[in-house]
């Protein structure tokens, strides 16, 4: 008898430890989980400016402001000891000059075109591009409004270059959500026209330089990765044209770069964004994180949220000055160069190293 008791209790105990180890089992991926949201979706690294402040053909010392934002401190700028925590990344050598957190002047009120073209060439992860375009456009909207001015645009086909969904600036929020929601309910489809984006971008300059309210003036060229496109405009006009202009072009990832099928003109708006010195972003996390089912990236929340700040000033963010250096002749003015900076952030859970590229051009 007691060694039936016996066997009682150690079959109960076996069966306690086994319900306790399938538990920790199925939380275990939970808790992981719930760690990666920790760094992947509630963290935003960008680009705010660069500029090239002197160079030879072996060395350029660049100026770049950037920002670390922290979703769970209420999207401000992130807190860490700046000390160890940043090094250079990327094809060149070199080393940091000097790091230091700053606030960016005040530049008052802004006019701003977004320029978008609806479908793609390719139906891989539509649903994805479209669920960070869509919600992007509208924090920017109704964080820049009534305050300041919007004009939307879609770049067309050959027969209609550009097409102005507002009629206009607009400067009452309201009038935008039925433009928005009707662009994006017709947007998400595969798209065979080849688009005359140059074109558009060339109109949207002077549209601006002309019709704006404000010297302020900003263009935001929201594409998908199409592969056709009409290129009867020479792009190093163009360039130039950008350059003479008031106007700073922003240029935000939808889509991990290689997946484009022109490189040619992602490679374009990569120069024509950092020759003007405008906001570059380029998710470190979200183009592979497991999201849930109706869950969005809160990264591009995040940064389309805090947008209008930068763009009307006085936003917190940090300043690097380094010098960037190649053994043989590589610096031209006219050109654009791709580098990055390595950031070490740090949650209760985990310690990542985030991957910040950034462009510059020389001019």
């Amino acid at each position: 008898m007691k060694k039936r008791n016996n066997h009682i209790v150690f079959s109960f105990s076996f069966k306690a430890l086994a319900v306790c180890l399938f538990s920790v089992l199925i939380i275990l991926p939970s808790c992981k989980k719930e760690e990666e949201k920790i760094i992947k979706n509630y963290y935003s690294v960008g680009i705010l400016s660069n500029e090239v402040l002197s160079y030879t053909n072996l060395k350029s010392v660049v100026k770049v402001r950037f920002f670390v934002l922290d979703k769970s401190n209420a999207d401000g700028l992130v807190r860490f000891d700046i000390n160890g925590r940043i090094s250079l990344s990327g094809d060149y050598s070199g080393a940091i000059d000097s790091l230091k957190r700053i606030t960016t002047p005040e530049k008052g009120n802004y006019s701003a075109a977004i320029l978008m073209s609806n479908g793609l060439d390719v139906t891989i992860n539509m649903n994805g591009i479209f669920d960070r375009m869509e919600p992007t456009v509208r924090k920017i909207i109704h964080g820049s409004l009534p305050s300041n001015e919007i004009l939307l645009a879609k770049v067309g086909d050959k027969q209609m270059p550009i097409e102005l969904l507002s009629n206009g600036f607009i400067s009452n929020p309201g009038e935008t959500d039925q433009i928005i929601s009707q662009f994006f309910h017709t947007g998400n489809t595969e798209a065979f026209d080849t688009l005359r984006l140059l074109t558009a971008i060339d109109s949207m300059l002077d549209y601006l330089n002309a019709k704006s309210t404000y010297e302020n003036q900003h263009l935001f060229i929201f594409m998908t990765r199409r592969k056709n496109y009409w290129q009867e405009i020479n792009l190093y006009s163009l360039m130039n044209k950008a350059l003479q202009s008031k106007v700073i072009c922003h240029f935000l990832e939808f889509t991990e770069p290689y997946t484009w099928s022109n490189n040619n003109i992602h490679g374009f708006l990569e120069r024509l964004n950092a020759g003007t010195q405008g906001i570059y972003y380029k998710p470190p996390y979200s183009f592979d994180y497991n999201y849930d089912d109706g869950e969005l990236p809160m990264d591009f929340l995040q940064i389309s949220g805090k947008i209008p700040e930068m763009m009307q000033g006085g936003f917190d963010c940090f300043e690097v000055v380094m010098t960037l250096e190649s053994p043989s002749p590589e610096f031209y003015n006219g050109c654009s160069y791709t580098s990055g900076l390595r950031i070490m952030l740090n949650t209760d859970f985990e310690q990542e190293t985030v991957e910040v590229p950034f462009n510059f051009f020389i001019k």
